[in-house]
């Protein structure tokens, strides 16, 4: 039996197996935490109530955890106020207009307090490396069913990657080993071990995919996005390297014209995507700066999401030359730049309402 793999090297039936214990991860989870020993902590946002750590029971993510307990991992975490005094654990919305789910997993700059003095990067490259103001850029707020970010880097944890393979085997998995351009994330002799990934993972991954499930079953969601942005040019361990990115990227893990590829899933139909990317041309006054799959298909979390609920994903990239006026090889994000963001906010908001508008007009 061949197993398809899909954009990001992830098998069809891999992915099942993740989305399957993705569903396991229970909405109540405070007799599984009390039994492992786990202390818990509510966070009241809207009228969602969010667990911070849960142990699923069974398949992929369980037996991580086994395998993190059969080596004497410290399963007792002492104050989840270590991981950073200063956020959440991530930020969540609901309302009650349009029935969009808004993830925003890279947004985030801090670092957990765990991580101090570890990274080889200094601060600005850190927001650098990460999808800096994408929070103002997709924080639709009210206008919205639904919407979810983190506060941390991911430079700390990648909230878009597969549980497996365990770090450090991926260079750019949950916990990396370096940058997209080749330079070291950790000091020499100081990158996380199995019981601080253990730590990272229960405190910020887990909880950010349960919570997916979570909106996506407790609110009206129709369609979920998962929101980033991208450097104008392709860095030099990515695919696309040294070659110059468009505008705006939609992804569904399909070809070229969003249709599902032979052996693999589009996370929503093609004439969904399509529609999409000619609201953008239309708003941006653009052609080819508009792609479909290219450079970017869609990571871990719309595909492990759409096969767990089955609500169709669409990731969207933007390239920060669209707000980083400044943007050069080398050159670094300006906090000055949330300006141009917030106005480019408006236009995607536009953009976004009219494809849902349109659609169900049509």
């Amino acid at each position: 039996m061949i197993a398809p793999v899909s954009a990001e090297g992830i098998s069809v039936t891999s992915m099942r197996i993740i989305s399957r214990s993705l569903q396991e991860m229970q909405t109540s989870v405070f007799r599984t935490t009390v039994s492992a020993g786990l202390p818990t902590r509510g966070v009241l946002s809207g009228n969602v109530r969010v667990v911070a750590v849960s142990v699923p029971d069974t398949t992929v993510i369980a037996r991580i955890i086994r395998f993190f307990r059969t080596r004497s991992v410290l399963t007792r975490f002492r104050d989840y106020e270590n991981i950073n005094s200063r956020v959440d654990l991530y930020s969540c919305t609901v309302s009650a207009c349009y029935p969009f789910l808004i993830s925003i997993p890279h947004g985030g700059v801090e670092i957990p307090r765990e991580l101090a003095g570890r990274l080889a990067l200094r601060r600005r490259e850190i927001r650098y490396y990460s999808d800096p103001l994408t929070r103002e850029l997709y924080g639709f707020g009210s206008s919205v069913q639904a919407s979810i970010d983190t506060p941390v880097s991911r430079m700390a944890v990648d909230l878009n990657r597969p549980p497996l393979p365990l770090p450090p085997r991926d260079p750019d998995g949950i916990i990396k080993v370096r940058t997209i351009d080749g330079k070291a994330v950790y000091r020499e002799g100081l990158f996380p071990d199995m019981h601080l990934i253990h730590r990272l993972m229960m405190a910020w991954y887990f909880p950010y995919h349960q919570h997916i499930d979570e909106l996506i079953d407790q609110r009206d969601v129709k369609v979920a996005f998962d929101c980033h942005s991208m450097l104008p040019v392709g860095a030099g361990e990515q695919k696309d390297a040294g070659r110059k990115r468009p505008l705006i990227c939609l992804g569904n893990n399909g070809d070229r014209k969003g249709r599902a590829r032979k052996g693999s899933i589009a996370t929503c139909p093609e004439p969904w995507i399509q529609a999409l990317a000619d609201e953008f041309r239309s708003e941006f006054s653009l052609d080819h700066e508009v792609a479909i799959n290219n450079p970017f298909s869609g990571g871990f979390i719309s595909n492990a999401h759409f096969w767990r609920k089955g609500i169709p994903w669409i990731q969207i990239e933007i390239n920060r030359a669209l707000y980083e006026p400044e943007r050069a090889p080398g050159i670094f994000p300006s906090p000055d730049s949330a300006g141009p963001a917030r106005a480019l906010r408006g236009r995607i908001w536009r953009v976004l309402a009219a494809f849902w508008d349109h659609r169900n007009k049509g």
